[in-house]
């Protein structure tokens, strides 16, 4: 079994449920053992384990080959499988460890309060297929957004006949709001240490954690004091140079309750080629990806991702991580996820850098929950370790709508020390602007759907710089299966920062300002559904992020055209490291474009004619395309 999914009894269910009412079907819950057959995965009823009573499941809840589970669902006699020797196909609506099916199994998930028939109901996850009765509402309401736990019971009597179980016990919260402060904690700025001391004797609280030499203290107090009655006090105090509490941040794609869909049918990972919907996916068309790369690849280049965990051993992804990465929540140097309802999402964001920039390096942060929820506080201290580390790139795929100066203050600091900032800009569908994405420093990242017009989910405004591909879009995953699709601007991000790698590395000079003009300026402004009018626009910015475009008048900005050998001049030496390179199988000019001096975008004889007329004729300019 994935190791992502080793936990006790923790329940997993079905995003869906496969209706068969047109067939011969019949209830079925019991326990049974998993085999793998014809890329099928089989189910063997513990009570008759031989082949003639084996069932073609279709879903597993993370488990794999030769785990014994507890499966509760619907079997069709009657349907059209394509894994031979079954006698039907079992339709699962809870897939769990096996037990009693009385027994009550610890569950934890993300997910809506719905209204069904005057009851209210909750649905993980946002499926209004799958709900559950919970024992204890407190006084939460239909349409709240709520994390909950407590032991679920799928032979219960709920109240509601559109329940499927019964959820004892539980506690519930109010989940994902970003902005909101976490109980008990306060980050405070003080004059010195010696105050600090002070400070936490007055309040009665204690120092949890610090950030380098700044100054600036994670603090706990009693969580029954109100946390902003706490700050009216705090920056009261002339010791106190700054104070505001420890807000949550989450990752956009869990506060829409966007999840992820597995491709359980995704070939074996081949660099360069397969999985096909990976290389070949529309995103990288919109981007110009195919010319982009035969400039650059993103060498030399590394981006920091912020973000909720990392699958270190992933086909795609092994290697791929440089050593200095760290994670803030457990506070030690591995940032693999934790489980989740979007543990997969800094894999996911990984990927697509991988695809864009694949010869970048991945310094990977691990700030954010399996759930997607952060604090300011770890964002603002893995921050500051990108700039200790010189990075050159974050990738920041999470948001906020209140903006943090401890966050504001950390962006200035990095933008001051050169790094290129790029942020998602929401997917809450409104104008309202999300930090940091809001912030000036960052490069302010929309969605854009298959046709190119602004995904109905992505935030717009004044604030957005450029736009990418958001929807439908292809990339790897963390768990049982290691490829699928996914929707929302941390992607879009995803997209914009690796585009900046490749910037980067065609031109290396380039400061932070200039890559962000470079990427605003090159953006595409003719989109699939017509021409955006006016720039900046209110909802595209300046358009769809254009790597072609980019990557080339990075090059024109950071080398000559004609100086093949870099050496600063157009000389005698250009035209004898163009015949060694064309006719020796000398060292390319790098970049490769600036040995195309007739812009017939290939490097041949005609550049070498081409360059000596310039030198000794007083020939037309080299032109590099």
């Amino acid at each position: 079994m994935n190791r992502l999914f080793r936990f006790p009894a923790i329940l997993l269910f079905v995003m869906f449920l496969v209706s068969t009412s047109a067939h011969a079907s019949e209830p079925y819950s019991g326990c049974g053992t998993l085999y793998e057959s014809s890329g099928c995965m089989i189910f063997y009823p513990l009570d008759n384990p031989s082949p003639d009573s084996s069932l073609q499941i279709d879903y597993t809840g993370g488990f794999s080959t030769f785990d014994t589970i507890y499966v509760s669902g619907t079997v069709d006699f009657d349907c059209q499988d394509p894994c031979g020797d079954v006698i039907g196909c079992l339709c699962a609506d809870t897939v769990a460890y096996c037990g009693d099916p009385t027994d009550d199994y610890y569950f934890e998930a993300l997910g809506v309060l719905v209204e069904v028939d005057t009851f209210t109901l909750f649905a993980p996850a946002g499926d209004t297929l799958t709900l559950f009765e919970l024992e204890f509402l407190g006084g939460f309401s239909a349409g709240d957004t709520v994390s909950v736990a407590g032991f679920l019971n799928s032979s219960c009597q709920p109240s509601s006949p559109q329940a499927m179980g019964c959820i004892f016990d539980n506690t519930i919260t109010l989940a994902n709001q970003a902005g909101s402060p976490i109980s008990g904690n306060a980050v405070i700025k003080t004059v010195s240490e010696t105050t600090l001391d002070s400070v936490l004797t007055v309040y009665n609280g204690s120092r949890i954690d610090s950030i380098g030499v700044s100054g600036t203290y994670l603090i706990g107090f009693s969580d029954t004091i109100p946390t902003y009655s706490l700050m009216n006090e705090l920056v009261n105090n002339p010791d106190i140079v700054m104070a505001e509490p420890n807000f949550k941040l989450g990752v956009p794609e869990n506060l829409q309750m966007s999840i992820s869909f597995p491709d359980e049918q995704a070939p074996s990972h081949i660099p360069g080629s397969s999985p096909q919907a990976y290389y070949d996916q529309g995103g990288c068309d919109a981007l110009n990806l195919d010319e982009a790369l035969q400039m650059t690849s993103g060498h030399d280049v590394r981006i920091a991702v912020i973000d909720n965990g990392f699958d270190l051993d992933h086909p795609l992804l092994s290697g791929r991580f440089t050593p200095d990465g760290y994670d803030y929540l457990d506070e030690d140097d591995d940032p693999s996820p934790d489980t989740g309802t979007v543990f997969e999402h800094g894999t996911f964001v990984s990927g697509l850098i991988t695809l864009v920039a694949p010869d970048c390096s991945i310094v990977p942060f691990r700030a954010f929950d399996g759930n997607g929820i952060g604090s300011s506080f770890a964002i603002a201290q893995a921050i500051h370790r990108c700039v200790e580390l010189d990075i050159d790139v974050i990738n920041m795929s999470f948001g906020m709508h209140d903006p943090s100066v401890l966050v504001q203050e950390a962006c200035s600091l990095a933008n001051a020390a050169g790094i290129t900032l790029v942020a998602a800009a929401g997917n809450d569908g409104t104008m309202v602007p999300v930090y940091p994405a809001a912030l000036p420093s960052v490069i302010a990242v929309g969605a854009l759907d298959t046709l190119e017009n602004i995904a109905s989910f992505s935030n717009f405004g004044g604030f957005i710089d450029v736009c990418a591909p958001g929807i439908s879009i292809y990339s790897s995953l963390t768990g049982e299966w290691d490829w699928g699709y996914w929707s929302g601007t941390s992607f879009s991000a995803a997209f914009v920062s690796a585009t900046c790698a490749l910037v980067l590395s065609n031109g290396a000079s380039l400061t932070n300002s200039e890559v962000r003009t470079l990427i605003n300026s090159t953006a595409r402004d003719e989109l699939v559904w017509g021409t955006i009018s006016a720039l900046p626009d209110s909802c595209y910015g300046y358009g769809c992020v254009n790597a072609a475009d980019a990557v080339l008048d990075a090059g024109s900005a950071g080398w000559l055209c004609g100086d093949v050998d870099n050496s600063g001049n157009i000389d005698i030496d250009d035209v004898t490291f163009l015949i060694t390179y064309l006719y020796e199988g000398g060292e390319a000019p790098d970049p490769l474009f600036t040995g195309d001096t007739n812009c017939s975008s290939d490097v041949d004889v005609d550049d070498i004619v081409y360059l000596i007329e310039f030198i000794f004729s007083a020939g037309p300019e080299p032109c590099c395309l």
